[in-house]
């Protein structure tokens, strides 16, 4: 089970990256002309939320996901201890 757990976040983790090229693009005739199939890591896309980040950063979905298991991790399993 911890196998597929650890697959699944890393494929999550992979897939929020693959997407921060076209993050906040909902129109996916636009998606289709300016990007195609997206099969690289992008830096976002100008004049989006994300002026900061470069490609294959997380967008901030992978942000919080990443600190959520980075505290579920330093818990060690016990969230009562906070």
């Amino acid at each position: 089970m911890q196998t597929h757990a650890r697959s699944m976040v890393l494929a999550s983790f992979t897939a929020d990256s693959l997407a921060l090229g076209a993050h906040w693009i909902y129109d996916t005739k636009i998606i289709d002309q300016q990007f195609g199939r997206i099969a690289s890591l992008l830096p976002p896309h100008k004049g989006t939320y994300h002026p900061t980040k470069k490609a294959g950063d997380f967008t901030h979905y992978g942000d919080q996901s990443f600190h959520l298991l980075e505290y579920l991790a330093s818990s060690e399993g016990d969230l009562r201890k906070y």
